[in-house]
């Protein structure tokens, strides 16, 4: 095979970010869509060659003989409207930024909870760990919030134990600023929380003691074995 290069062939190439863009944009066009998607009282005209490559259950739902596969609808009964937006979004974009619905009633937070419990419902790869980072970021800048305290317990209650990033998450924000959570009268909410959590407050403590045994002992390596 030659190895001369051919710049020429590199001029006519697409340009890859406007290619994203312009796929981007079709989650608002439903001119070529073939597939409807209804939650609640809202509804989305999308892409079957986007959205089934990504969720295993969109795509088993459009093949073979099922009802959704013949009247090209699927009818998501217990899922939250702005949630699935999101989702949808993210499949055409790569981001879930829900600021263009700013008055749904939503904190970032807990969009981001539900967009991970979204995204293992739906198996939606990526999604669920980029909700995971995502709500760490947030919790790093709200934790002195009142919102902080709700996803908290909404995580610790309503959410189940496989949901190892989100708490992960929510530890390590809460671990780095625990004497400010536990000192000051304006964080009395999140001390009743915990008190009704001993998850949470167990594995607050388990962070707490790993944070201190570190930061007093060095790195354990395999030349201490031997002594």
């Amino acid at each position: 095979m030659s190895t001369i290069e051919e710049p020429w062939k590199a001029e006519c190439s697409r340009d890859a970010e406007g290619l994203l863009l312009e796929v981007g944009c079709l989650f608002k066009d439903p001119k070529y869509s073939d597939l409807r998607i209804k939650c609640g009282d809202r509804g989305w005209k999308v892409h079957k060659a986007i959205i089934c490559p990504q969720s295993d259950f969109f795509a088993k739902a459009c093949e073979g003989g099922f009802k959704e596969a013949q009247e090209n609808l699927i009818a998501l009964q217990d899922d939250d409207p702005d949630v699935v937006h999101a989702m949808l979004r993210f499949m055409y974009t790569g981001d879930f930024d829900n600021s263009e619905n700013e008055d749904n009633g939503h904190s970032w937070g807990m969009l981001c909870v539900g967009m991970h419990a979204t995204a293992d419902k739906y198996n939606v790869a990526d999604l669920g760990s980029m909700a995971a980072e995502s709500l760490r970021q947030w919790s790093s800048h709200f934790w002195a919030e009142e919102l902080f305290t709700e996803v908290v317990r909404e995580v610790y209650t309503n959410l189940a134990d496989r949901d190892s990033r989100l708490r992960n998450a929510l530890l390590s924000v809460a671990a780095e600023h625990v004497q400010s959570l536990f000192a000051y009268r304006r964080h009395a909410g999140f001390r009743e929380m915990v008190g009704t959590l001993p998850g949470f407050l167990m594995a607050l403590a388990s962070e707490l003691a790993v944070r201190v045994t570190d930061s007093h002992y060095p790195p354990f390596t395999d030349s201490d074995s031997a002594r």
